[in-house]
């Protein structure tokens, strides 16, 4: 699976969920994140990942020999370091920022 397909699908869950955002932003519901610990500690792990990304991105492909005489090529498995990556790490830092910011909410609630 090439790696511009999983590009394509982010793309499209970002203009739904970004539709979705602005829709929320004009209703007037709105959560803004204070920079807690925890909040730090989820943006430097985002920033871990997203190091590893980019490292996968700009690797230097070569063409790999095995002893059976089999070739492949490096860059192969950059793109799967950065699909798991996409997918696990950076999943864990999305689900940590919609907990804190639900938690945020309930905290900052006014009641009417």
């Amino acid at each position: 699976m090439p790696l511009t397909n999983f590009a394509g699908w982010m793309l499209t869950t970002l203009v739904i969920y970004g539709g979705f955002a602005g829709w929320r932003a004009r209703s007037g519901v709105a959560v803004a994140l204070r920079p807690t610990p925890a909040l730090l500690a989820v943006l430097a792990y985002a920033a871990v990942a997203l190091a590893g990304i980019w490292r996968n991105l700009h690797g230097m492909a070569r063409e790999v020999v095995l002893a059976d005489g089999s070739t492949w090529q490096s860059a192969d498995i950059f793109q799967a370091m950065t699909i798991v990556t996409a997918f696990t790490m950076l999943f864990v830092v999305l689900l940590a920022l919609v907990a804190l910011g639900s938690r945020e909410a309930r905290l900052c609630r006014v009641p009417p």
